[in-house]
């Protein structure tokens, strides 16, 4: 759980950092693939289903990183974690 509270408010500083999530920074990077932030990982399945792999937007990640908090998935939260570190470490 710290984990993934660590690197969430860290992505929505980065956010915030870029003007917030309706700046044009922002909203351009929402829609980038992980991979042009240089975001490496074997896939991983969510229970709902979700894919997230360097393929994956950013958009994807973030909103599915909401679901998994707020619905209190506990089993995805380390491995969402892991993959908002490898962002986090890029940008």
């Amino acid at each position: 759980m710290a984990d993934i509270n660590r690197e969430f408010v860290a992505t929505q500083l980065s956010f915030a950092f870029a003007g917030g999530v309706r700046s044009p920074v922002a909203f351009n990077t929402y829609w980038s693939p992980l991979s042009c932030s240089g975001v490496f990982f074997q896939p991983v399945t969510l229970s709902n289903g979700v894919m997230l792999n360097p393929d994956s937007l950013i958009d994807t990640l973030y909103m599915q990183a909401q679901l998994a908090i707020r619905q209190n998935r506990t089993q995805e939260l380390g491995p969402i974690a892991q993959i908002l570190m490898l962002l986090n470490s890029r940008c």
